[in-house]
């Protein structure tokens, strides 16, 4: 289950197609390692998966089109469409250096999934307003089948007129009959939250419509998202697939304050609607204040509506080895300098019950996850907060400050929680609407330095965390009692 990202290379925005039972994966990319500007990063990338798990890598298949300044840049976000005919139409954003890359357009190319020919009637999209001169945003087609069966409605980022940042960037439908031609339609969602919003996607769910687009504070505006994320997935939702979309007072699907997740489309598969996305990671993992790169695929989650509100769900993992968990008793106490009196832990059958009523405390389990591992149970929290601690290490021998990262549930502040041990100054938060009172289902999933924790199902948190990919587990309770019943770890192969 190791993430997959091109031999050499990583996933920026990325988009599938499901063909003949196995789904192809488009993707932009660029050089693993900085400044080797290798021609493979200029081109359209290809896998294959018949699991959504495991890739195999395919040849390039569309790179920049050097006879034409204003489609002789790297090729930009897009989708691919199966044509009624049979061939498959890859959808790009089109850029060149006429304009140095600041007009932008909609292109298609055509083929068999893994050889295509530009169409000749290439741009098949223009923007139609351009509030700025000399920019125009018109990138990152997604296309679904009319409802009604008459044709197809394409949805692309772009700008309309308004007074600043936030009022003009906006949504926009196309429509057509052919896949070929296609004429402007309405504004479908506009914000006077976010400087931009793009990569923008259209779904049906649950009797209503549903738009995911991207943005951050990375685009020119802060203050739009909760929890001092930096960075989300957002959503809106409509009763048409033409809007317009209004998104709910928290619009986060999945946002972080540190390596928030990119990109997410969607695709139909075993008769559920799954996404995909791209997860980041720092150049150097060992620093937190190293650059943010684009990264590598996830793994499958499933979209569901809970209590009104469109959610990501955990989708099953295969392949994985149960693997025996042991407490490490007793448990490490904790000092800055002067180790602490010992919290209460004890193992009662196959439950593990920590007591600490004025501080926190971390119970070691033997073993480790390796780098890529899933840990589960079921906790009864009745505590300011309760769960897991990964990466734990000691700092030196004497002197147990149990490092390490926990993955916590606050059910009085009605969140779930990621801080750095010992002094939780890394943190990653995420305020849950429906948190469950009491008892509930805590998984983690780690894969390499990717981590997402799920309450009941739910995924709350979805990050990278670089420092420390291999350490010792435990289970930490601050400041009162929680029972970890049918505690599991289950590895996956490196």
């Amino acid at each position: 289950m190791t993430p997959y990202a091109p031999p050499g290379m990583l996933i920026w925005d990325a988009w599938p197609l499901v063909r003949q039972g196995v789904c192809h994966l488009y993707f932009l990319q660029r050089d693993r390692e900085p400044g080797v500007g290798s021609s493979e990063q200029e081109q359209l990338g290809h896998a294959v998966s018949t699991d959504l798990i495991s890739w195999t890598t395919r040849p390039n298949v569309l790179a920049p089109a050097p006879a034409d300044p204003d489609d002789d840049l790297q090729p930009w976000t897009g989708c691919a469409v199966n044509f009624p005919d049979g061939r498959v139409g890859l959808y790009y954003t089109r850029r060149g250096t006429r304009t140095g890359g600041r007009e932008q357009s909609i292109g298609l190319a055509l083929g068999d999934g893994e050889h295509f020919v530009r169409y000749a009637g290439n741009p098949v999209i223009t923007p139609t307003a351009t509030p700025v001169p000399g920019l125009a945003d018109c990138r990152d087609l997604a296309i679904i089948a009319a409802p009604d069966g008459g044709g197809y409605y394409g949805y692309f980022a772009t700008r309309r007129p308004g007074r600043n940042l936030t009022e003009t960037t906006a949504i926009q439908a196309a429509f057509s009959t052919d896949l070929l031609h296609w004429r402007p339609g309405p504004v479908v969602f506009t914000t006077d939250r976010f400087a931009c919003v793009e990569v923008p996607e259209v779904f049906p769910l649950a009797g209503r419509w549903y738009l995911t687009m991207l943005t951050g504070n990375f685009y020119g505006s802060r203050g739009g998202l909760p929890d001092g994320q930096t960075g989300a997935i957002i959503y809106a939702e409509s009763d048409s697939p033409l809007g317009p979309f209004a998104a709910p007072p928290d619009p986060v699907l999945l946002g972080a304050r540190w390596n928030s997740p990119i990109s997410a489309r969607s695709l139909l598969w075993q008769g559920e609607r799954l996404v995909l996305y791209t997860d980041r990671i720092r150049r150097d993992r060992e620093n937190l204040d190293s650059p943010l790169q684009v990264g590598f695929i996830s793994t499958p989650k499933r979209y569901t509506v809970r209590g009104g509100r469109l959610g990501l769900d955990y989708w099953p993992l295969p392949g994985g080895i149960p693997t025996p968990l042991q407490p490490a008793f007793p448990a490490t106490p904790w000092g800055q300098i002067w180790p602490l009196a010992d919290a209460r832990w004890r193992q009662d059958g196959e439950a593990l019950a920590g007591r600490c009523l004025d501080r926190w405390s971390v119970l070691p389990l033997n073993g480790d996850g390796g780098l890529c591992f899933m840990l589960e149970c079921e906790l009864e929290c009745h505590a300011a907060a309760a769960g897991f601690v990964v990466h734990r290490q000691d700092d030196f021998p004497g002197f147990p400050r149990q490092r390490g990262l926990a993955l916590l549930a606050e059910p009085e502040s009605c969140r779930a929680l990621a801080a750095a041990l010992p002094d939780f100054g890394f943190t990653e938060m995420r305020t849950a609407t429906e948190f469950p009172p009491g008892r509930f289902r805590l998984r983690l999933v780690q894969r390499e330095e990717a981590l997402e924790l799920y309450l009941n199902e739910r995924l709350l948190l979805g990050f990278t965390y670089g420092k420390g990919l291999n350490g010792q587990l435990g289970l930490l309770v601050d400041r009162g009692e929680a029972i970890f019943r049918k505690l599991q770890l289950t590895r996956f192969a490196d």
